[in-house]
């Protein structure tokens, strides 16, 4: 335990390796218990079972311990430690984020012990047989009672060894992963809210970056560090041409600035995923080093000149960076002072690229519409039939007066705004799920559509003044869907489509005595359906011809998993496979930003759909007397 926290030199590590010599208290210890609104069924979760310290053996001097697990080991092993280090955290010159939160989870000390192997597998199934996976189901189950027999004496076992469902297990596998990870987020809505965390603690985490598993790599520069395979650089073959699998950053930046192994696709995906494995000021300066050609290394001039070329690209490409003063000041004094000794082609490319006009952000203006949709001049909107050209400049105006494809097309319009101003950082690192970005506006925005189609059904009406009618107006939202199914809008017409199906709806139709067809519904169910990972929704988005835009649920979805199933690093190395994996999916889904809809934007109509939370169905403040 004293080695273990050689490691830190700071006063909490000093408390906790006191703390781990001396001989373990008397008394037992027990897990804390998880928050009360994620605590596990009465039928699934079991008295944790109360255990003492294990005591401190000396580790032979041969062991071959890990030291990035040394720290663990003493946290596991000693709770006081942990307990003490906590303490002690707010007071560390290093300002340590806390060891508790990111690493010690309740689920790394319960859940092991609270779950038994059998309940765990059927909330597995019951998951699987929720989302309709029941091809993977079947296998699990099949594969896992063949590895442990001795399961079946405890599972729920109908005709067939098929496991009966359990009511009791009803959407309870996702709150027991939240028990042990933290940021586990609903991709296709809101999560259940919990204890915020401490916005101080939090922002002070954000400002000092602190990873206990890994080492920082050395600053050693780019001309020094020789490659070698399998220590510090993994290649493979693809296409008849070899392929980066990971590195260092020494041998990232000379991969990027060879020749040889220089192309389009990897600059594109090298810069845009970057801020993954270091800052823009580390790359710079990395690019800098490898510009200043050694003595004795004459023979790899050109990579030295063929950095000018990168730095171009980046400019080119991302010039959002160098909004950063700092940055752009350190690349315009480098260009400066190299101006004096070299003359080449690319330098002075380089230095007219910095003279032009710096690229900015503009805000929206104060209705929050881009400017480019006031350029449009206003028309009359496609009223339905029967309904007179005057209505349209009256107070009186309600979506029940307009067109279903009117109303499909400002939809198009407004969800175009949010699609168009995603950048992919946003995408980096699950950023929606920490950040209040454009990525999370979007999914905000789904929910809003969601809960407003089925307000609007419950009530029966647009309008608060109309008569109620819920079966027009599932027909009414049936034709709108169909109409943005047309347009390839994917996003909100799955929208549509969830606050038509939803559980809320369904019993409110049947109290009601309604009886949905479902024949309608056929088409966007199969569209949606998960079956396969959502093959018939990934054809069509991919077959899609824009104007489009994609439903993000699912592309977040694959996101999290590509995140949370491959390491950022292999063997100390930056895994820049899964940079290329990420950037690939973030491509896809952004691939139809380039393309508007040529719709007229009709400001009555957009108002009313803008903010559909905190309006009523005509558009006007919402009266919750006649609302749900």
């Amino acid at each position: 335990a004293m080695e273990a926290n050689n490691a830190s030199s700071d006063a909490a590590a000093a408390a906790a390796a006191a703390a781990a010599a001396a001989p373990p208290p008397a008394t037992e210890v027990t897990a804390a218990p998880a928050p009360a609104d994620l605590v596990a069924p009465a039928a699934v979760a079991a008295p944790a079972a109360a255990a003492a310290p294990a005591p401190a053996v000396a580790a032979p001097a041969s062991a071959a311990i890990p030291k990035s697990e040394w720290l663990a080991r003493v946290m596991r092993n000693h709770p006081d430690v942990l307990e003490t280090r906590e303490r002690f955290r707010p007071l560390t010159s290093k300002g340590l984020p806390s060891y508790g939160r990111e690493h010690f989870t309740t689920a790394k000390t319960e859940v092991k012990d609270t779950l038994s192997p059998a309940t765990v597998l059927q909330l597995i199934y019951q998951y699987l047989t929720e989302e309709g996976l029941i091809q993977s189901r079947d296998t699990i189950v099949k594969e896992a009672l063949q590895m442990y027999p001795e399961l079946a004496d405890s599972l729920l076992l109908g005709q067939n060894n098929q496991l009966v469902p359990d009511p009791t297990f009803n959407q309870a596998l996702l709150p027991l992963l939240r028990l042990g990870i933290k940021d586990l987020k609903d991709l296709f809505g809101p999560g259940p809210a919990g204890d915020p965390d401490d916005p101080e603690v939090e922002a002070f985490e954000n400002f000092v970056p602190f990873n206990d598993d890994e080492e920082e790599e050395a600053d050693v520069n780019v001309w020094d560090e020789q490659r070698k395979d399998g220590a510090n650089i993994i290649t493979t073959m693809q296409c008849s041409k070899p392929a980066l699998v990971a590195g260092t950053i020494n041998q990232l930046i000379k991969w990027l600035t060879d020749p040889s192994t220089q192309d389009l696709l990897f600059q594109q995906t090298f810069f845009a995923t970057h801020p993954m494995f270091m800052t823009p000021e580390k790359l710079l300066t990395k690019l800098i080093q490898r510009y200043h050609l050694p003595e004795g290394r004459e023979s790899e001039q050109e990579a030295a000149v063929n950095t000018l070329s990168v730095l171009k690209f980046w400019l080119d490409h991302s010039p959002l960076d160098f909004t950063n003063e700092l940055l752009r000041g350190q690349l315009t004094n480098f260009v400066k002072t190299s101006a004096e000794t070299d003359g080449t082609v690319q330098l002075k490319q380089l230095a007219n690229k910095l003279d032009e006009p710096q690229v900015t952000v503009k805000p929206d203006e104060e209705d929050g519409m881009p400017a480019a949709y006031h350029a449009i001049e206003q028309a009359v909107p496609k009223l339905k039939l029967g309904t007179t050209q005057s209505i349209f400049f009256s107070p009186k105006l309600t979506l029940d007066d307009i067109d279903e494809e009117e109303i499909a097309h400002q939809l198009c319009l407004l969800d175009y705004r949010y699609y168009a101003r995603i950048q992919p950082k946003e995408f980096y690192g699950k950023a929606w799920t920490k950040k209040n970005n454009n990525v999370a506006t979007m999914m905000r925005r789904f929910n809003e559509i969601a809960r407003w189609v089925t307000r609007c059904v419950i009530n029966g009406r647009w309008a608060v003044t109309a008569q109620p009618d819920q079966q027009r107006m599932i027909t009414h939202f049936v034709h709108i869907a169909e109409r943005l199914r047309a347009m390839n809008n994917f996003h909100t017409l799955m929208a549509v489509y969830t606050g038509l199906t939803c559980e809320q709806l369904n019993k409110a139709l049947h109290k009601a005595g309604i009886k949905r067809s479902d024949i309608s519904f056929a088409t966007f169910s199969t569209l949606f359906s998960p079956d396969n990972n959502y093959t018939k929704y990934r054809t069509s988005i991919a077959a899609a011809v824009p104007p489009a835009i994609p439903f993000l649920g699912i592309h977040l979805r694959d996101l999290a998993f590509i995140e949370d199933g491959m390491p950022d690093k292999i063997l100390g190395m930056v895994n820049y496979q899964k940079c290329s994996y990420i950037n690939g999916q973030v491509l896809a889904v952004l691939r139809y930003q380039a393309q508007p809809y040529n719709f007229q934007h009709v400001a009555q109509i957009s108002t009313m759909l803008m903010d559909l939370d905190s309006q009523d169905d005509a558009g006007g403040k919402r009266d919750d007397a006649a609302s749900v």
